[in-house]
């Protein structure tokens, strides 16, 4: 079976209004960052799909070594 993994990443030019955490045993902590200062502790496929989107990189092979 073939599966593919997909990450979605909502983008607003303003957001308004608190951010809550639903999952707190999940999650320590959710905070917005601009895209030129993100935090140290992500997660590093979401850090580098953020700096994909940000860098205009439309595709990405993170995470299966070199090819």
């Amino acid at each position: 079976m073939n599966v593919a993994q997909r990450f979605t990443m909502p983008v607003a030019a303003q957001l308004t209004g608190e951010i809550v955490n639903r999952e707190p045993e999940k999650c320590d902590e959710l905070s917005w960052h601009p895209f030129e200062a993100l935090p140290d502790n992500m997660i590093p496929y979401i850090r580098r799909a953020i700096e994909n989107y940000r860098d205009q990189a439309w595709f990405s092979s993170f995470g299966w070594g070199e090819v």
